[in-house]
């Protein structure tokens, strides 16, 4: 009784499973409006029969039959057997009738068109009911399908996100070339290192922006390298795309620019899709092209990050099951023994697809992976010329970027209309970032922009002082900070250097500048130009002195006096090291020097030992005393003579033009006076080099004696500034060798280099400023705790520079590829060298550079003299005693006689004679007699003889054939 009572409920259920399934199809048909039509199509009827028939009989294999066996316990077979077997051909057969005639009863109702909104309806299902059947044929082909309708949808997503808002595009252009980028692109290091930051900045880049764009412009043999973002009214999109490019080019210098896309009349379009190939320096073909043939166009990369569609990794996973399981097949074979022996078996091509596969479903997995739209525009005076080039560029970038594996070329579609920035057409390529990165790779080489250093500077801890020498430089340009230094760190001394134009006098100028405004005076020493005297616009109080112009703003200085208070031994050896390193002299020059100077000192009445003064020394008495000295001292005559010509030479250059109202003076301008004011000492109208270091030496020797007479000081009292240190520092030989033939420089330049080292203890700072850092001594560059370096292209400099100033290998070259205004400083809070943009104080404030003339400074410095009257130069009393003599009636008419009869006969007792007696009417000793007589010679044949030559070689002749005379004993008395 019970089992009939379930076998009835199996059946009641079952007709009732039937009848819901029957009437949801019915519904459904009466939904779209499809079961309206007055005369059904016959192919409906025999549809909607099907679907009646194998609804009846799915119910019953499924469950009615299943459900009476199991009350006998046989149920298991028929599941086993039937079930199982039928489950997928019923499955089958039941959809397609069921969309065969739900797509029937649809295409019926368009057909009688019963309204708009069902015709609708059934058009849309009509469309499902055929896309099922397709499923159903391949399940393959529908996923596709799927995956092709949310693609869509998502696409339509986007773009209505899109249009929503104000939109503007903000561009971000790199300025620069690094240098690094030409010379190290074949390193693969960098390479590697490369591949790695354009990974990074394809992922930034669509971290930043929805949509992104790199490109390349090339016009007229130059190019661009730009990063493009779509903004909306109001954002921040401009800086957030510019620190990204800051981040990953720091070196290129970006930054934001405004962009407006080039409208021509015939541009050509193409589009590259394809996953490209990992390659060395993947765009640089394609830049060459471009600019070698000097074609325009542009190459285009938009990126936006990859929306998810689930059914793509779907697709993905079976595609790599597949060809997993393709090629994991075995083979097994038998061996003459009967044993059985079983190989793995692998397809290579299989293997590939695998590889493949593994990396789609990476592509389809990945969080950070992306589209890509990759566009080459060529334009032309033609279409035909514009679509030429567009082809042709497509074909470089395919030839570098595709794989050699078949079906993996990146493919070349000419696309129709006109490309626009930000507008993605066409079908995306998904990849990784690190399969992006050879779509963004920067041309490595130059591409005619500004070629800049690529060598990174750190950042340097907060650098406070008083003195501001610039403002940080990181690689992407200015880094907000200032480096400062203590203004009592420049008594430990200043090394300024660089080309012409690099920055050098600006910094220089800065430097000045500040020192005034914080009270402290200097003093610049300028031998070759007249910069400096443009500072008076902005200092009234500057003194401005052209030393060999006598008409401007002369100077005086006596080399023999020392400054108040400066101890005479201490003057006297300092004036000989000043002679002797700033004059060529070969031994034994330097010692006679040395002699001359002391003998000069006694008979002037200076008493060396005691510290006692004098009268006031002259260059007559100085030249007076070279030539009794240099006769006294018993080398052979052609020595003495050389020596004797050497000391004259040198004393008569500083007689001639200004510089004899320069040096011929009782006394100097006070020392005091300066020191007091900011002074700036010109040199440019003494034109001999040597004289010119000569000058700079004395200047600088009196300075220093005088400071170190004030007692020391750890804060900084006075500067001295040294343009073209060269000249007073030489970087002489430092190798030993033969002492008569070695130049004695050394020792001197080394000796007065000890002297300005030491000075810092009195509160004196040095800025030594050099062009060539290999032209000075190297204790100059190693003695300065603050060392400024502009650009210095030449290598041996660069050396020297980097070797002091605790350069990396790495960071050498960097010296010359500095932009005018850059630096690399080193200073002695911070370990490491520093980059720097000095700020420009001459165009700042306005500063007339290079436009005050001599009558400027002369009204400038009337002040002055007004308050120090020049001293004046008088006769020196050797001079005019023999002037007395030398200008009498009897001495004029004798000398004519005993002259024109040496003329006529030879015979030189009569005037020589004439000269010994004269002369000792003057000397105190025998020893005095010869010079005096020369000396007088001298003045008589510059007033009585007529021609040049007579009067300029006749005196030394004449003197020495009566020297061999007296020394033989032949008739002069």
């Amino acid at each position: 009784m019970l089992k009939l009572i379930a076998f009835s409920a199996a059946l009641l259920v079952s007709y009732g499973l039937v009848s819901a399934a029957l009437y949801t199809v019915g519904v459904t048909v009466q939904l779209v409006g499809a079961g309206s039509s007055s005369s059904p199509n016959p192919y409906v009827v025999l549809f909607g029969d099907a679907v009646t028939i194998l609804c009846v009989l799915s119910v019953s294999v499924f469950f009615t039959v299943p459900a009476v066996l199991a009350m006998y316990g046989h149920a298991g077979a028929w599941v086993r057997h039937v079930v199982v077997r039928s489950a997928k051909g019923l499955s089958v057969a039941f959809g397609a009738s069921l969309l065969l005639y739900l797509g029937g009863s649809a295409a019926s109702a368009v057909e009688v068109g019963v309204d708009a909104a069902s015709t609708a309806e059934a058009i849309a299902v009509l469309g499902l009911s055929g896309f099922l059947v397709v499923g159903l044929l391949s399940r393959e082909a529908f996923l596709r399908g799927v995956e092709g309708l949310v693609e869509i949808s998502l696409s339509i997503l986007s773009a209505f996100l899109s249009s929503n808002g104000r939109k503007s595009i903000v561009a971000v252009e790199m300025q620069l070339t690094p240098v690094r980028q030409v010379r190290d692109k074949w390193d693969q290091s960098v390479m590697q290192e490369q591949g790695l930051k354009f990974q990074r900045l394809a992922r930034s880049l669509t971290t930043v922006a929805r949509t992104a764009e790199f490109k390349l412009s090339f016009t007229g043999r130059r190019g661009r390298i730009l990063l493009l973002a779509e903004s909306r009214g109001g954002d921040d999109l401009g800086q957030r795309l510019l620190s990204v490019a800051r981040t990953y080019l720091p070196d290129s210098r970006p930054a934001l620019v405004d962009y407006h896309a080039d409208t021509v009349s015939n541009p050509s379009t193409v589009l590259l899709s394809g996953a490209p190939e990992a390659t060395a320096n993947p765009l640089e073909p394609l830049a060459r092209f471009f600019l070698e043939n000097d074609f325009e166009g542009d190459y285009a990369v938009i990126l936006q990050r990859r929306r998810g569609n689930p059914i793509s990794k779907i697709l993905a996973r079976r595609e790599q099951r597949r060809l997993a399981e393709a090629s994991g097949g075995q083979k097994t074979s038998s061996s003459i023994t009967g044993e059985q022996t079983s190989t793995s078996v692998q397809d290579h091509l299989v293997q590939i697809g695998l590889e493949e596969a593994v990396k789609k479903v990476e592509r389809r997995d990945s969080s950070q992976a992306v589209s890509v739209w990759v566009y080459l525009t060529g334009r032309g005076r033609s279409r035909s010329e514009a679509e030429q080039v567009a082809k042709t560029a497509g074909d470089v970038v395919r030839s570098t970027l595709s794989s050699h594996r078949r079906n993996q070329e990146i493919k070349v579609r000419q696309l129709r209309g006109q490309f626009v920035d930000l507008a993605p057409r066409g079908k995306a390529t998904v990849v990784l970032p690190s399969e992006v990165a050879p779509l963004l790779w920067v041309p490595q080489m130059a591409i005619g922009m500004p070629v800049a250093p690529s060598v990174e500077f750190e950042l340097p801890p907060a650098l406070e002082g008083e003195i501001e020498l610039g403002e940080v430089m990181l690689q992407s340009g200015p880094g907000g900070h200032l480096a400062k230094i203590p203004l009592d760190t420049l008594t430990k001394h200043v090394f300024v250097t660089g080309l012409t134009g690099s920055g050098k006098t600006t910094s220089c100028f800065n430097l000045l500048l500040q020192l005034y405004r914080l009270g402290v005076p200097f003093v610049v020493i300028e031998p070759v130009k007249r910069d400096y005297r443009t500072l008076i616009s902005v200092i009234p109080s500057l003194q401005v002195f052209t030393l060999g112009d006598d008409q401007t703003a002369p100077f005086r200085l006596n080399i023999f006096e020392p400054p108040s208070g400066v101890k005479v031994q201490t003057h006297l050896e300092n004036l000989a090291a000043a002679w002797n390193g700033s004059f060529v002299m070969y031994s034994p020059l330097p010692y006679v020097v040395r002699q001359v100077l002391v003998e000069t000192y006694k008979v002037c009445g200076w008493d060396i030992s005691k510290d006692k003064r004098g009268r006031p020394i002259t260059l007559d008495d100085f030249e007076f005393q070279a030539e009794k000295v240099s006769r006294s001292l018993g080398y052979e005559r052609n020595v003495t003579m050389d020596i004797e010509a050497a000391l004259k030479a040198r004393i008569f250059s500083l007689t001639l033009g200004g510089k004899g109202a320069l040096f011929n003076t009782v006394a100097s301008i006070p020392t005091e006076e300066i020191l007091r004011l900011p002074t700036v000492i010109e040199l440019q109208d003494i034109p001999d080099n040597e004289e010119k270091a000569f000058v700079a030496a004395l200047i600088l020797m009196n300075l220093m004696e005088y400071i170190e007479t004030k007692g020391r000081s750890k804060q900084l009292r006075h500067l001295t500034l040294v343009e073209e240190a060269h000249r007073l520092l030489p970087n002489v030989s430092t190798q030993k060798g033969d002492p008569e033939s070695a130049d004695p420089r050394r020792r001197m330049v080394e000796q007065f280099a000890n002297m300005l080292a030491e000075v810092r203890a009195y509160g004196e700072g040095l800025a030594i400023v050099e062009q060539i850092p290999t032209k000075i001594i190297p204790d100059a560059i190693k003695n300065t705790a603050t060392k400024i370096a502009h650009r210095t292209p030449a290598a041996d400099d660069r050396g020297v520079l980097a070797g002091a100033m605790n350069l990396t290998e790495e960071q050498a070259p960097a010296f010359s590829e500095l932009q005018p205004g850059e630096a690399i400083i080193s200073v002695e809070r911070h370990p490491i060298p520093i980059k720097i943009q000095v700020p420009n104080t001459i165009d700042k404030i306005g500063l007339p550079f290079g436009e005050i003339g001599n009558d400027e400074v002369k009204r400038h410095m009337t002040e002055f003299y007004l308050r120090n009257p020049l001293p004046r130069a008088p006769p020196s009393p050797l001079v005019a005693d023999l002037l007395l003599i030398v200008e009498s009636r009897w001495f004029k008419a004798a000398f004519e006689k005993a002259y024109w009869h040496w003329l006529a006969t030879g015979a030189k007792e009569p005037l020589a004679n004439l000269l010994v007696q004269s002369a000792r009417k003057k000397a105190k000793s025998e020893e005095d007699v010869f010079p005096f007589a020369s000396r007088i010679l001298s003045l008589a044949a510059e007033r009585y003889l007529f021609f040049d030559e007579e009067k300029n070689e006749f005196p030394d002749v004449f003197m020495r054939s009566v020297e061999r005379s007296m020394r033989d004993d032949k008739g002069v008395r």
